[in-house]
């Protein structure tokens, strides 16, 4: 799994227009690695019966934030400043060197 996060914006898009296929070659995995907050935010247009979100859970794989990183994200979170799936990204690609 690359070092990559996209946030549920992003992967929404190209699940609209029915791109993940192409996501998935630019990045080079046959998996893209996503959060649990990510991963929430994508299931809410699903109980609303849009169907796009499923285009997403199929290419993709959560990952769980580690202990060390879950110190960040409740300073970031306490902070106010960024949703809780950004700042579980946030603490994720910053402890593991990754792009979100």
């Amino acid at each position: 799994m690359r070092g990559v996060l996209l946030d549920a914006d992003i992967l929404s898009l190209f699940a609209k227009v029915d791109a993940m296929p192409l996501l998935c070659e630019i990045l080079k995995c046959d998996k893209l690695p996503i959060t649990s907050g990510v991963f929430n935010e994508i299931m809410v247009p699903l109980t609303y019966g849009y169907e796009f979100p499923n285009r997403i859970i199929a290419v993709s794989k959560t990952i769980l934030m580690r202990s060390e990183e879950t110190h960040d994200f409740e300073i970031l979170r306490l902070e106010g400043k960024v949703s809780a799936a950004d700042a579980e990204m946030i603490a994720i690609c910053s402890h593991r060197g990754w792009v979100g």
